[in-house]
């Protein structure tokens, strides 16, 4: 299991690894903005944002799987399609398919979330010194804001898989096929 987990990340990171590097760089970069601040690191500070993190990660977890089934489940010539459009590009001599992109990127997705999800919940056992406390919320927020970039990035390209123009530039979708 955990063997699977790691190859699922070594090839989101090998398939996405410009959008990942643009993305750890803005996390980094918006929440290195809490270190100029002038907020007070405290237990009360942590609980919270644990709690709301908590919070956050559980409605997250379950909106992208919920996503997740729904890529896998559904069956229309738009994905069927995306099945067959192979990518630049190879990783252990494997082909990827713009359909096997989404799902590795949703995938991973929700091993990140997990894994950001059972961090929160045994955070509050280990008992922070103030920097230890504020090395472990700037962390946190990076990778949560990391995760909420990629989250949106992997939507926005199933949007655009399901919204694919065809060669004329009309909208392939079964809705405005059915009108006409």
């Amino acid at each position: 299991m955990l063997l699977n987990n790691l190859i699922l990340i070594f090839e989101f990171v090998y398939l996405k690894w410009k959008a990942l590097l643009g993305n750890i760089i803005l996390s980094i970069v918006l929440c290195s903005l809490v270190l100029f601040t002038n907020v007070k690191f405290d237990n009360s500070l942590f609980e919270k944002l644990t709690s709301n993190s908590i919070n956050l990660l559980g409605v997250l977890l379950g909106f992208t799987a919920s996503i997740f089934t729904v890529i896998l489940t559904i069956d229309n010539d738009v994905i069927k399609e995306s099945k067959r459009k192979i990518l630049e590009g190879r990783f252990y001599n494997r082909e990827f398919t713009l359909y096997d992109s989404l799902v590795i990127n949703f995938a991973f997705l929700i091993i990140l979330q997990g894994f950001l999800l059972i961090i929160n919940f045994i955070s509050p056992i280990f008992n922070f010194n103030k920097d230890g406390l504020k090395f472990y919320l700037l962390v946190d927020l990076v990778l949560i804001t990391l995760m909420i970039l990629l989250l949106v990035n992997a939507i926005l390209e199933f949007y655009f898989i399901i919204t694919k123009k065809n060669n004329n530039g009309n909208e392939q979708n079964n809705s405005t096929q059915s009108r006409q």
